[in-house]
């Protein structure tokens, strides 16, 4: 994974005030591409496909995609912040936590 990571195009999403990335105790998630026939050969990092999401805090989360290259600061808009904090609910298996009673997303 640290060989992908290192390669991969990362974003930065941050949000503004009241918007937050929420946290999980699976926060880490990794997306791998679909394909019609033998998805398990496609379940690998360096599919062109695959994305890594990962609330740092609740103002910052980094996706990690093979669409870019370098590095990119942006502001996290409402997609942005419920396909983040979907991710990161979707596999929670035993806490979410958040800053506030109200998840946004």
């Amino acid at each position: 994974m640290e060989s992908a990571l290192r390669e991969m195009g990362w974003v930065f999403w941050v949000t503004d005030a009241p918007d937050y990335f929420i946290t999980s105790s699976a926060p880490l998630q990794v997306v791998f591409p679909k394909g019609d026939e033998g998805w398990i050969e496609e379940m690998d990092l360096h599919s062109p496909g695959t994305e890594i999401t990962c609330p740092l805090t609740p103002r910052i989360a980094i996706h990690a995609t093979w669409k870019r290259s370098g590095e990119l600061w942006r502001r996290a808009g409402e997609d942005a912040l419920m396909e983040v904090n979907g991710r990161t609910s979707l596999r929670a298996r035993q806490f979410l936590a958040a800053p506030r009673p109200a998840i946004p997303g």
